[in-house]
């Protein structure tokens, strides 16, 4: 029996162009009075739009070519969209490989500090950072909480204290430039066909990220694969 396709040519739905223009808008930091001013509409025909209630063919290209899109008719004509049976097969594939954390903020040095007592293993990451000092400030935190991770087991209850301290003053600069630090654990136990000794070994994997000031929680996809290196 042959398989649903993945994608189908079609114009976008009403909801779709609400999504996509409200992209649009959002990634120049655009308000819908901008936009309108800029496209030499109404603010209400912005609103309608992204409301979901759609626009005529002159009303979408007035929006392209506000945004400076390359077609101005990309909001009109027929695009290739993910098939329902497509959107599954992806998410199931997703789901193999991807396992979903509940990340929080981790927005101090002691904080950090006590996130890092119990781990095996730890992964960073800062993909989101674009500003030199910032993440000159991310590498900062990194490189710290690795190497801290091979000698905690030696650190005194004292010595833990600076480290709680020194970890602030990297922290601070990522808060005051707009980023706090996430956290999230992971329990499992790690195999491989080539050792001698077969038991499992239990372990216990950090996972960090930066994100913009402000959220209160988030989810991490880690990969369900761990590799050791």
């Amino acid at each position: 029996m042959p398989q649903d396709p993945d994608f189908e040519a079609r114009s976008p739905t009403k909801a779709e162009l609400a999504i996509i223009v409200q992209m649009l808008r959002s990634s120049r930091g655009w308000t819908q009075e901008t936009l309108a001013e800029i496209a030499g509409l109404s603010v209400r025909t912005v609103q309608r739009i992204e409301d979901g209630q759609g626009g005529s063919a002159d009303t979408l290209r007035a929006v392209a070519r506000a945004v400076e899109a390359p077609d101005m008719d990309f909001l009109i004509r027929a695009q290739q969209f993910p098939t329902e049976a497509g959107l599954k097969r992806r998410a199931e594939a997703f789901e193999r490989e991807y396992l979903m954390l509940d990340a929080t903020p981790a927005p101090t040095g002691r904080a950090m500090e006590a996130f890092m007592c119990s781990l095996n293993m730890l992964s960073c990451t800062d993909s989101e950072i674009e500003d030199e000092a910032l993440l000159e400030a991310a590498a900062s935190l990194f490189d710290y909480l690795r190497d801290y991770l091979d000698v905690k087991s030696e650190v005194s209850h004292q010595q833990r204290l600076t480290v709680a301290t020194e970890l602030e003053a990297i922290i601070r600069r990522l808060r005051d430039g707009g980023w706090t630090p996430f956290v999230a654990v992971r329990h499992t136990k790690l195999m491989n066909d080539q050792w001698v000794e077969k038991t499992p070994w239990p372990v216990t994997i950090g996972y960090l990220t930066l994100l913009p000031k402000g959220q209160a929680n988030a989810q991490l996809a880690v990969p369900r694969r761990i590799s050791l290196e």
